[in-house]
């Protein structure tokens, strides 16, 4: 299998959320990481910062992928895809 076959299989949810974001939050209130309480708690992040990206295409989606697809993870569930995600998105 080809590395970039496996790049973007890494994460993949079959019918998980988009981490392009080109989809809306979905509802989060079942959810148990500390990701999905924040969002819940401050509904305005997500779309203020939905549409910002890193220098290398990171979006906000991306970092908060696995938050959305695991509702049952009580980890924190949030990922930096790279180092300026810290601060574009230091917000959440």
């Amino acid at each position: 299998m080809a590395g970039s076959d496996v790049r973007l299989r890494v994460g993949a949810v079959e019918g998980g959320f988009a981490a392009d974001g080109s989809e809306d939050l979905p509802d989060l209130s079942k959810h148990k990481s500390l990701a999905a309480e924040v969002l819940l708690k401050r509904s305005d992040l997500y779309p203020k910062m939905k549409d910002r990206q890193t220098k290398l295409g990171i979006r906000l989606a991306r970092c908060i992928k696995a938050a959305v697809d695991t509702p049952e993870s009580s980890d924190t569930c949030l990922y930096a895809g790279d180092e300026e995600c810290f601060e574009e998105f230091a917000e959440l």
